[in-house]
């Protein structure tokens, strides 16, 4: 606080954080005139040693960094301020020149790195900001720089690890960042550059996105099935990729779910990723649907049956009355004599039954034609429905057989999420770290 010129009453809202691996101590202030006070401080005084101190500014949560390359060196950081930093480019914050080359890093508020920056009147391209794993070439540590070590007298071989190494000692490399015979943050390896946590962050949501998929309903078992030889000729086609993918052929059936494409943050930090062929799609028809059609279909066939017995049996039942029906009797020309009562003769009552019993069946068989019309347009509704999922399936099944194995190249970038430390400003920061060593 003393270098910063700062009171400990008008600095009780600033956090100060000393980070032992990076040797380095971060201040974080809600305060624009504190952040400016701790990026002018060039030495610190600890204890009774002064240290030659570098402080700057560093972003906070919410941002971003992307590179523009080739900037002419002439150009000064104000004047780099002054041309990237305008209306064309909104969420551009700031920008700052690695040491004395051609490339520029642009902090961006949100997470997301535009494509291309308006240099002035020119549009560039911008790329992500890959950062490097920090690896001081002094004592060969991970974590910081050399220019901050904390034990510059100590040498160290960054190959083998040999302290205090000799021009003619044998040294056998090995990286402790990825294992391969070469030194530790060699250019060749291919784990120098830090994960960012944009990177991280999209890989989560890509996970959690692939787990709600499995857990939609529906499954391949629901789908109709088609010709057997359809299947086969997918199934020989599948064998063949299966033999040429390598891997692939581990997976005896298709997964719950298609896996996510490969975003352009994954080609850029050379993160591979492997697509199968083949998959399940993102919406199937639900069982319980099915299930309840089929019970309708097996009621709806009962009740015919059950109608064709009773037609049957009402048929006999017509038969056997008319057979019963009285006959006419012929009459002789001689006098007509007294009437008498007929064994065959049918009365008022038996009439009375007969039309009771025409009029039930009337209104049977009219119940029977309607059932039966009914029924006809459930079972084309079922049919057409059956048919529908049918084409799905096959245009579904004629998609996952067009899948290809998709392997990414390294493309040398991956997006970079500064450190959680607040913006200058807004939550301005200030980090500096010892040109000498020994500062914590």
């Amino acid at each position: 606080m003393a270098a910063a010129k700062i009171t400990y009453d008008a600095a009780g809202e600033d956090v100060v954080c000393p980070n032992v691996t990076q040797n380095i101590v971060v201040v974080s202030t809600p305060l624009e005139e504190h952040a400016k006070n701790y990026v002018r401080i060039k030495q610190i005084k600890v204890g009774e040693k002064v240290y030659n101190v570098n402080a700057y500014y560093s972003a906070g949560d919410g941002y971003c960094k992307g590179v523009i390359r080739n900037v002419d060196r002439e150009i000064t950081e104000k004047e780099l301020n002054t041309m990237i930093v305008h209306s064309g480019n909104p969420t551009a914050m700031q920008a700052k020149r690695i040491k004395d080359t051609g490339s520029v890093v642009i902090v961006f508020e949100g997470y997301e790195v535009p494509n291309h920056v308006k240099f002035g009147g020119v549009l560039l391209k911008c790329y992500l900001y890959r950062r490097q794993v920090d690896v001081c070439y002094i004592c060969a540590k991970v974590g910081h720089r050399a220019d901050v070590c904390p034990t510059p007298e100590k040498k160290t071989c960054r190959g083998c690890g040999v302290e205090n190494p000799t021009d003619s000692h044998e040294c056998k490399a090995k990286c402790k960042l990825c294992g391969k015979g070469h030194p530790t943050g060699d250019r060749t390896c291919k784990q120098r550059y830090q994960t960012p946590f944009i990177v991280r962050q999209r890989r989560r949501e890509r996970i959690e996105e692939s787990r709600r998929e499995r857990q939609l309903p529906g499954r391949f078992e629901d789908f109709p099935r088609i010709e057997e030889r359809g299947d086969q000729r997918r199934s020989h086609g599948s064998t063949h990729r299966s033999e040429s993918a390598g891997p692939r052929s581990q997976s005896g059936s298709r997964p719950g779910h298609l896996p996510p494409q490969t975003t352009w943050a994954q080609k850029a930090g050379g993160v591979k990723t492997q697509q199968v062929s083949g998959g399940s799609p993102t919406w199937q028809p639900g069982s319980e649907e099915l299930k309840q059609m089929r019970e309708e279909n097996s009621l709806l066939k009962e009740m015919v049956l059950t109608l064709k017995e009773e037609i049957g049996t009402l048929r006999k039942a017509l038969e056997a009355t008319s057979k019963s029906a009285p006959v006419a009797m012929e009459t002789s020309a001689g006098p007509v004599g007294r009437k008498r009562k007929a064994v065959g003769d049918v009365t008022v009552s038996d009439k009375d039954g007969f039309e009771s019993f025409r009029e039930t069946m009337e209104k049977s068989l009219s119940e029977i034609t309607n059932i039966l019309q009914q029924l006809r347009v459930d079972v084309g509704e079922l049919k057409k429905q059956s048919a529908d999922h049918g084409k799905r399936l096959r245009a579904l099944e004629a998609r996952t057989d067009e899948v290809q194995v998709v392997t990414p190249q390294e493309k040398g970038r991956t997006p970079h999420l500064p450190s959680p430390q607040s913006k200058a400003g807004a939550d301005g920061n200030a980090k500096f770290g010892s040109e000498n060593g020994g500062a914590k």
